[in-house]
């Protein structure tokens, strides 16, 4: 679909076929438009179609089968990291996509830049490659006071997430640790004391360690190197912030710069949570549920040597 077709379509409710040509008879499963995300493109790649693929399909192949170019995306997003494509200059574009992992969504997003910002390749909340502090002032009114306001508001709002995010960032890294040296075999000790319900249970707790692991990891290269971070979007907000919103001077595109920086404040707010809510499942499910079964053959061990 041309990217002038996808912006001029309504919203759609149901799954598309788009054909891959240079495999015959292949396909990947689209989503245009659906109503929880108006402006997205959601892909899947068909489980059927993988072992064919052989784990040779890239980003850069996805965008050309939707029929849309690089620098006519502000972002993708894959297993929760967002990713900026440069104008097409973004060496992850052809990158071979990684194979689907349990604790994932394997979906791909994509955000199309909307109708009437320029294909720069880069995101609308800077429509200009040139510094913030160049970009075209213009007479400060009411409404762009007003526009400035909930701008710092994000901001600040922002800058306090970081700083829990930074903290969870540790917090997760020494969950990982743990989790990762509660991942072992039983001891000799331990083996002969433990039944085959213990045994069984043990297995399912190291199963719960290397998922609750796998969040931790997951999160923490987010952190690094996901929206939130340099490779992301926000450098932009911070130089918008410091030249313009600060000093309270208005500037072109200020909508457009409010709509994007309070979908980033969502963005970082909806991480935070999940940063957290990973922070309490390897507690949880991991730490806890393999100290019980410890515990447990522990008990045994002594009242064995008594």
């Amino acid at each position: 679909m041309p990217f002038s077709d996808f912006q001029q379509r309504s919203a759609s409710q149901n799954w598309e076929q788009v054909p891959l040509p240079w495999i015959p008879g292949g396909y990947l499963w689209a989503w245009f438009k659906p109503s929880h995300a108006p402006g997205d493109v959601i892909v899947r790649v068909p489980d059927e179609l993988r072992p064919r693929l052989g784990g040779s399909l890239t980003m850069r192949q996805v965008l050309a089968a939707l029929e849309f170019s690089p620098a006519e995306i502000q972002f993708w997003s894959l297993q929760g990291v967002v990713l900026d494509p440069q104008a097409g200059q973004n060496p992850l574009l052809d990158q071979l996509l990684p194979a689907p992992v349990p604790w994932a969504d394997s979906a791909i997003t994509i955000r199309p830049l909307p109708l009437g910002i320029p294909s720069t390749g880069v995101a609308p909340s800077v429509v200009t490659t040139q510094p913030a502090s160049n970009l075209k002032a213009v007479p400060m009114t009411a409404a762009a006071e007003g526009m400035l306001s909930a701008m710092d508001a994000d901001w600040n709002a922002i800058l306090q997430m970081e700083a829990q995010l930074a903290q969870l960032r540790k917090q997760l890294n020494t969950a990982q640790g743990r989790l990762q040296a509660m991942n072992r075999d039983f001891t000799p000790d331990e083996r002969q004391a433990a039944d085959s319900n213990d045994v069984k249970n043990w297995q399912d707790a190291r199963r719960f360690l290397r998922d609750a692991a796998g969040h931790t990891s997951r999160y923490i290269r987010e952190h690094d190197v996901g929206v939130t971070s340099a490779a992301g979007q926000r450098n932009r907000f911070e130089d918008l912030y410091k030249t313009r919103i600060a000093p309270r001077q208005a500037f072109e595109g200020m909508a457009t710069v409010q709509h994007e920086l309070e979908a980033y404040r969502k963005q970082v707010q909806a991480f935070l949570a999940k940063m957290q809510t990973a922070l309490s499942n390897a507690g949880t499910n991991g730490e806890q549920r393999a100290q019980q079964v410890l515990s447990r053959v522990s008990a045994k061990m002594r009242r064995s040597r008594n």
